[in-house]
């Protein structure tokens, strides 16, 4: 089985409002061309939403598996919003990008949001090069 940890819905297809089922039919189209038989939607918000994520995988979730994405600061609503992407939506772990948005890895907003992530038993990915540990 040959699986895609890392793959992204683009920003556009949010902006355009192109329909989840359509967004998951253009993925799956490019996963069998590719030889992929699972991929890991990994969002980056705001920008991709984590409900727009949620409805994309139902169409197809034997070959989709979805991540969440928050915004780590505040810290005590990206917890609330990573809490209801988990439980209520189903998704099944955290993607942050700290260059797209706009944190250091060791903000205690960030250690905070982390750590609800180790609370709620999910992966957590986080896109990170070594400008983003401190300010």
């Amino acid at each position: 089985m040959v699986i895609d940890f890392h793959l992204h819905i683009p920003e556009e297809w949010v902006r355009k409002d192109i329909y989840p089922k359509v967004a998951a039919e253009r993925l799956i189209s490019f996963m069998d061309n590719s030889g992929i038989d699972v991929g890991v939607l990994l969002p980056i918000a705001p920008y991709v939403p984590n409900e727009y994520v949620y409805r994309v995988v139902a169409y197809e979730p034997k070959r989709l598996i979805g991540f969440a994405s928050v915004v780590p600061n505040p810290a005590d609503v990206a917890v609330k919003e990573l809490k209801r992407a988990i439980e209520d939506l189903g998704l099944r772990g955290l993607k942050l990008h700290p260059g797209m948005q706009g944190f250091y890895i060791l903000h205690p907003h960030v250690v905070k949001v982390i750590n609800a992530a180790g609370e709620l038993g999910i992966p957590v990915i986080i896109h990170a090069m070594k400008g983003d540990l401190s300010t």
